[in-house]
């Protein structure tokens, strides 16, 4: 098991948070002491990405980012200043804050970036368009340290888990398999080289250019709508759900686009992520949002088969199909639709 030593120098009478992820819900366990002086015990079979923070801090000013794994670790910091501790006797931690020295310059830049971001006049599309474009060069930036970072440290807890950060949305398919083949055989044994595994198998299945995958789901009134039947058309199938406020806020674009295009050979299809308690609330979004298309839900939540079998971690998420059932696209937002269909319809 592991030991988690935690001196807090001259601290009030206060508690200490330490939450991880236990099977996809976030666990927390709460040590109070009235000298500073924290200890949590537990177990973990593989090393956890976890964070702590005294309950008085309820703003979240000041929290550590860390690991825990078995063995015995210490952290020694001022009150303040948790957030910049030193984590010992872990080698994971070790290659966290190796990783995290090198990220410094990008995080720097991307920090000089948001605060451009809140005080611009976000209504100015154009200063938008070149802050989203510095964006996405910092954030390949950030990919190239981590991929730099892997390449180096190859069997690393910590390679293994900002790769499966780095490409949990969205991945660039061929960029995301070289670098799963640069990793440590004995790290892709491990639970997360499994979860590494499986989200590169869905990435392949639904890249640009492969047929996508079929499935059946059930519609509003419980008969069975499968992709197949849908082939014919250029198909967008959208995953969403009612409780998604971008989903919703995406919808208004949607029924535009629709609208415009529905006599040109285009189409949709609706994939709703909402659970079975929440059936009565996807068939009210479907008429207040006024989606005229098919829409297909096995009210599972984020346990539907179909979202699993297109490797969906987030949404609004979804796919271009041309007639055949090929992806042409993906992650298609606000405009991005309307110009991909100008270019194959018009």
């Amino acid at each position: 098991g592991y030991t988690l030593d935690v001196t807090i120098n001259g601290l009030e009478p206060d508690a200490l948070l330490l939450s991880y992820p236990v099977d996809g819900e976030l666990h927390v366990d709460t040590v109070s002491a009235s000298d500073g002086h924290f200890v949590f015990k537990g177990n973990r079979e593989e090393p956890t990405q976890a964070s702590l923070r005294l309950s008085s801090d309820v703003m979240y000013s000041d929290v550590l980012q860390l690991y825990i794994e078995n063995g015995h670790l210490k952290i020694t910091a001022e009150p303040g200043q948790l957030s910049e501790a030193e984590v010992t006797g872990s080698p994971t931690n070790t290659d966290n804050a190796l990783l995290k020295e090198q990220m410094t310059a990008v995080n720097e830049r991307l920090g000089q970036l948001m605060s451009t971001y809140q005080t611009m006049d976000q209504s100015d599309a154009e200063a938008m368009d070149s802050l989203l474009k510095a964006y996405n060069i910092i954030e390949e930036d950030r990919k190239q340290v981590v991929i730099e970072f892997a390449s180096k440290h190859p069997a690393s807890y910590v390679s293994g888990q900002e790769v499966l950060n780095m490409y949990m949305y969205n991945p660039d398919v061929s960029q995301f398999d070289s670098v799963y083949q640069m990793l440590d055989a004995n790290l892709l044994q491990s639970k997360l080289g499994k979860d590494l595994a499986e989200l590169l198998e869905s990435a392949k299945r639904t890249d640009i250019g492969q047929v996508a995958p079929e499935f059946t789901a059930t519609d509003v009134d419980g008969s069975p709508v499968s992709l197949s039947s849908l082939r014919g058309d250029y198909l967008l199938v959208d995953f969403w759900a009612s409780w998604c406020g971008p989903c919703r806020q995406e919808n208004p674009n949607l029924v535009k686009t629709y609208q415009d295009f529905k006599g040109k050979g285009f189409n949709i299809v609706g994939v709703s992520l909402d659970e079975q308690e929440d059936k009565a609330a996807w068939i009210n979004a479907i008429a207040k949002d006024q989606l005229e298309w098919e829409q297909v839900s096995e009210l599972k939540g984020w346990n539907s088969d179909v979202a699993k079998l297109y490797g969906i971690r987030a949404i609004p998420m979804n796919f271009l199909l041309d007639r055949e059932g090929k992806i042409v696209a993906k992650g298609l937002r606000g405009p991005e639709l309307r110009e991909k269909l100008d270019e194959f319809l018009n």
